[in-house]
């Protein structure tokens, strides 16, 4: 409490009142202006303005789609590598398969003509020596035919040397005389000379089918095809 506060009472005076604050006036009653013209429309509110731009994270959603974009640039050119690998790897096994298969097939054609070559002169050989081995019956069975050969040779029968004689197997003897029937050329059967030959002497010369030669003559043929001693048969 202030000393002054009890200063009236001591001087047998009133304390002042404080003053006090006059009453609010009461406000008077409005009435609308109708003839006013229409208050303006509120402005609009004015949005609120962008928050600023977040740098960083702008920046690590870049880098994300980069990476993404990266990851699937990558993955495609594997697959396109990978697809080229294996074209090449397919290409390469059908070239060794091809050259493989060539090969074999070159094996198996030396294979055929060396066996085609050994039959061939097995069957050469075996054709050869049948030959041989039936020369004398097919001289045998084709004698009259042989005869007629010789005849050639010698020319016609009226102009045969001067003591001019035939000579003939056995076995030929009855087919050379019918033959020479009334040509006056002798026939004479001569036991010496195998079945195949037959011989036209005369004094101082002679025509002869030798059936021993014939053979020779196959024997020769089958040495120039590269047959041994061994195999030709003698």
């Amino acid at each position: 409490m202030r000393d002054d506060a009890f200063l009236p009472l001591l001087l047998g005076t009133r304390a002042p009142v404080p003053a006090q604050p006059p009453p609010p006036e009461r406000p008077a009653l409005e009435f609308p202006d109708l003839d006013a013209p229409p208050a303006p429309a509120p402005a609009a509110p004015v949005p609120p303005a962008d928050p600023a731009p977040d740098r960083e994270a702008e920046m690590e959603a870049l880098i994300g789609i980069a990476r993404e974009a990266g990851f699937a640039d990558g993955l495609a050119e594997g697959e396109r590598r990978g697809r080229e690998a294996e074209a090449a790897r397919r290409e390469a096994g059908l070239d060794g398969l091809l050259a493989a298969t060539l090969s074999q097939v070159d094996t198996a054609l030396a294979r055929m003509r060396a066996e085609a070559e050994e039959q061939a002169e097995a069957f050469a050989l075996l054709l050869l020596r049948s030959l041989d081995l039936a020369l004398p019956l097919a001289a045998a069975r084709e004698a009259p035919a042989m005869l007629e050969r010789l005849l050639q040779l010698l020319g016609p029968v009226t102009e045969a040397p001067a003591g001019a004689v035939l000579r003939v197997p056995p076995a030929l003897l009855e087919q050379a005389r019918a033959r020479l029937d009334g040509t006056g050329l002798p026939v004479e059967a001569d036991p010496a000379l195998p079945p195949g030959d037959a011989r036209i002497a005369w004094r101082g010369g002679g025509l002869a089918l030798v059936l021993a030669e014939r053979r020779a003559a196959i024997r020769e043929a089958m040495a120039s095809l590269g047959f041994t001693d061994e195999e030709i048969p003698s």
